[in-house]
């Protein structure tokens, strides 16, 4: 499994790419140059990644109500990111598997959706088949205050 993340415009991160997010990884900076802004950021888009998981387990599984609530306005302001999206972040990461399959979130204009992609099978080429969800994360974000009510629940 390979990780990579893609941040623009968030606090004091202009825009950063780590291609390949290893275990042990040490960030060194002046202080506000934005290494625990990326940090927040991978923890909070791995864990949506890992909810998004047992969410699709549990709809396999015949569950018809996910007893997880998603409001990506209160990950927001708990990860401390809120006063950042005036600046319409971008953050986009991807988990790929050796298989050639690759799961991508991706968080832009205040929302946030995800895609598949998987190797066809059909084709002899390694063209890859597209599939896009909204995982019912489409979450308007407000720029200008996060209220506790009119955010998509997941």
């Amino acid at each position: 499994m390979k990780e990579s993340i893609h941040i623009k415009n968030l606090g004091p991160i202009k825009d950063i790419f780590i291609d390949t997010i290893k275990p042990i990884t040490v960030l060194i900076g002046e202080s506000g140059s934005g290494k625990s802004t990326l940090m927040k950021a991978i923890a909070l888009f791995r864990w949506i990644y890992k909810m998004q998981n047992i969410r699709s387990y549990l709809k396999r599984s015949k569950v018809s109500k996910s007893p997880f609530r998603f409001r990506m306005d209160t990950y927001f302001k708990n990860c401390g990111f809120e006063q950042y999206l005036k600046y319409n972040p971008e953050i986009i990461y991807t988990v790929e598997f050796q298989n050639q399959r690759r799961y991508t979130i991706k968080f832009a204009n205040n929302k946030l959706c995800a895609s598949i992609s998987r190797p066809s099978p059909s084709r002899k080429t390694s063209a890859a088949t597209l599939e896009e969800h909204n995982l019912n994360l489409h979450s308007e974000v407000s720029t200008a205050s996060l209220p506790p009510t009119g955010s998509c629940i997941w």
